[in-house]
């Protein structure tokens, strides 16, 4: 039951990145036909999680350097938008 809802969900997550434009039509299909989805996800995840938390790390210290938390935040935009 559990693995059904996640599919179900990950399907879900597909399905808006196509709607919002995060993906063409191209990737969209691949992913959905050769079942990488879920490795695309996770790398995903897993790099958007990092550069988080290198951000948050930064914005702890006495002296914010903004110049590179922009920096890792223009990165996570580029994560994003591929």
């Amino acid at each position: 039951m559990a693995a059904t809802t996640l599919r179900a969900q990950l399907n879900a997550h597909i399905t808006g990145m196509y709607t919002d434009g995060v993906v063409d039509e191209d990737t969209f299909e691949e992913l959905r036909d050769e079942g990488t989805a879920v490795e695309v996800s996770r790398l995903f995840i897993y790099d958007a999680s990092k550069i988080i938390d290198d951000i948050d790390i930064l914005m702890e210290e006495p002296e914010v350097d903004f110049d590179e938390v922009e920096a890792l935040t223009q990165h996570l935009m580029r994560c994003t938008s591929r």
